[in-house]
């Protein structure tokens, strides 16, 4: 995260939108992004756990099908070991994420 946020200013702003009846505004205009980090044993056991047990590969392999797992398999594995931030075979992955959060 960049910088502190004014929790009382955007409370503020949100509670005003709110009155206004921009109900969209509201849910996009409190963004908190954070940084975690994904550790795992290997970039293996990533590829592994991801295309076992996280449904947007799971579908993404259904999709390519016999024909193109093993690409799609070396381009997720090429994806990690690029972003791996260890140099001892595990694997420390950044990942930034978003969450949305409204409070009155």
């Amino acid at each position: 995260m960049t910088g502190a946020l004014d929790y009382d200013a955007l409370r503020a702003r949100a509670r005003a939108t709110w009155s206004a009846g921009d109900f969209a505004a509201v849910g996009t205009m409190l963004p908190i992004v954070s940084e975690t980090r994904v550790v795992m044993p290997s970039v293996d056991f990533w590829s592994d756990f991801f295309r076992t047990y996280f449904g947007p590969t799971i579908k993404a392999f259904e999709v390519v099908g016999a024909d193109g797992a093993a690409a799609l398999e070396a381009d997720l594995k090429a994806f990690a070991n690029r972003n791996n931030k260890s140099r001892d075979g595990t694997l420390v992955l950044p990942q930034d994420y978003v969450d949305i959060l409204i409070r009155f």
